[in-house]
């Protein structure tokens, strides 16, 4: 293993369990506790996240994975190390991650935005929200909910295939 190597190695397991960690939290524990503690709680708490820009931080941390994950593969790759049980638990782990940053992106962070605009819009005016935009929120709410924890999910099998790649490369 060269210096390059092990140092793209470090960038990409910190940010991946940053990622993984941060989408975890959310899809298992903050969206259920959003969920229980209601709307108005819940809308206040996604303003709050939304402004200590999370999803830009979950992004970086996913780009991180991505071009530290395409610079290892470069660094490996050959047809012998692409069909052996560590190319393929590898590979696997990286079909994942892709699949839950395609989630995050095109589902969950979307969602999020528009229910913190909805909440802060809500919260601006100092009334409750009508029985319109209580639906959005609850109708949003569940939406973000489902896809948080599918992206949690998909992460944490990426994290499982990769983290147990040595091993699996084994059986």
């Amino acid at each position: 293993a060269t210096m390059e190597y092990g140092f793209v190695r470090l960038l990409h397991i910190t940010a991946g369990v940053l990622w993984a960690g941060f989408a975890g939290f959310i899809g298992w524990y903050l969206m259920p506790a959003l969920k229980a503690a209601g709307p108005q709680a819940g809308g206040a708490v996604m303003v709050q996240v939304m402004a200590r820009k999370l999803p830009v931080f979950m992004n970086v941390a996913a780009l991180v994975v991505f071009l530290t994950g395409i610079r290892l593969y470069m660094l490996s790759f050959s047809m012998a190390w692409l069909t052996s049980g560590l190319g393929i638990s590898l590979t696997f782990g990286a079909v994942l991650a892709l699949g839950g940053a395609v989630i995050g992106v095109a589902v969950s962070r979307p969602t999020f935005m528009k229910l913190a605009a909805l909440s802060a819009d809500v919260k601006a005016k100092g009334m409750p929200p009508t029985a319109e935009q209580q639906a959005e929120l609850d109708r949003l709410s569940a939406k973000g909910s489902r896809a948080s924890t599918l992206v949690a999910w998909h992460l944490l099998g990426a994290t499982v295939s990769m983290a147990g790649s040595r091993l699996f490369a084994m059986l």
